[in-house]
């Protein structure tokens, strides 16, 4: 039997091992059952559930028997350290039939040697669907419903009851958006602006294409905008103006704060961001001075990883979300990009003559 590989959060983890999460998860996923042996770095042993009789060990290995028992291993994976690589080829190659050995973390960093022994599930972000079977019976409406979109089932779980109002909601993902790299952006602070008569005819063609009857004849909204032009002509006021013109959502992407202390961590937060903006409907992704963000592509190492996972996004998701992105040294941009644009918009010195 494969050991199972489960990415999710701490606080997901908490009700999956509860049996909570059970009803929502698709039914291929691994199922807990009632008793089961848990170890990680904050316990001195193995734990048996639900009594929590610790069985002490030097290390999770030691302890995992062949017997119809579920062993959770927590926390090893990211990063996985050679020690524990070579513990998992040892029991990789025990054979186990009987026993179910399942290892659970936020991240999983695993070479591809052994990514090819182990089955990978991951606890996803609940959908509209999942919200509504959790939250309708507790009293919510369809708009607190669609607002809870981008938590996961943990936090819905630990954070909402009857009394839960959409401000508490909106403070708990403002804070979680930050840490992420993510902020929902401010309206304009006027109401349009003058000029760029062109410009505004493209975003009204948008507006339409965002429409279900557009979509429904293969005219969907672009992938990809880009506003180029030199630094105070009013690129990133534009891109307000745009999510107020098309009635999208415009969220704004710091893709620093994407970066985390592995390079698992950083694309899975990568994959957050992504996730999480394919289900909040019409969506315009804004991401400031996009070619300093992207220009470490040209090096190698991470940067060309996050790069190629936004290329692959862009190329292959269905959802109405357009990458909006601000160009000051078109130069600094990977090549590889510019086809992603279907729009592309210069902002001349000499825009506003006049």
């Amino acid at each position: 039997m494969k050991p199972i590989l489960i990415k999710s959060s701490l606080i997901d983890r908490k009700y999956y091992l509860r049996r909570k999460l059970s009803s929502y998860l698709p039914e291929n996923f691994p199922s807990i059952s009632d008793n089961y042996y848990l170890w990680n770095c904050g316990i001195e042993g193995w734990q048996y559930c639900p009594n929590g009789k610790i069985k002490p060990t030097a290390n999770w290995l030691e302890g995992i028997e062949d017997n119809p028992t579920t062993y959770i291993i927590e926390g090893i994976l990211n990063p996985l350290s050679e020690k524990d690589k070579y513990k998992i080829l040892q029991l990789i190659d025990r054979g186990l039939q009987q026993a179910q050995i399942i290892f659970i973390d936020s991240h999983v960093n695993l070479q591809t040697g052994i990514l090819s022994l182990v089955n990978i599930k991951e606890i996803p972000l609940p959908d509209y669907e999942s919200l509504e079977k959790i939250l309708t019976p507790l009293g919510h409406n369809h708009q607190f419903i669609s607002d809870c979109l981008g938590l996961t089932y943990g936090e819905i779980l630990e954070n909402v009851d009857t009394q839960t109002t959409l401000e508490t909601i909106h403070q708990l993902k403002i804070q979680k958006l930050s840490s992420k790299g993510l902020k929902i952006a401010t309206s304009p602070d006027i109401p349009d602006i003058g000029g760029m008569d062109l410009l505004k005819a493209d975003l009204a063609e948008i507006k339409d294409r965002f429409h279900p009857s557009a979509n429904a004849i293969g005219l969907g909204p672009p992938k990809g905008v880009m506003l180029w032009g030199i630094p105070g002509t009013g690129k990133s006021l534009t891109a307000k103006l745009a999510a107020k013109m098309t009635g999208a959502l415009l969220v704004q992407c710091d893709w620093n704060l994407l970066y985390g202390d592995s390079v698992a961590e950083t694309l899975d937060n990568l994959d957050y961001m992504l996730n999480l903006v394919d289900i909040l409907g019409k969506v315009i992704l804004f991401l400031d001075e996009g070619e300093k963000a992207l220009s470490g592509s040209l090096d190698g190492g991470v940067a060309t990883k996050m790069t190629g996972k936004l290329l692959a996004w862009l190329q292959d998701h269905t959802t109405p979300v357009v990458l909006l992105m601000t160009i000051n040294h078109l130069n600094l941009l990977p090549p590889e990009m510019f086809r992603r644009f279907e729009y592309i918009w210069f902002f001349n010195n000499d825009l506003h003559l006049g």
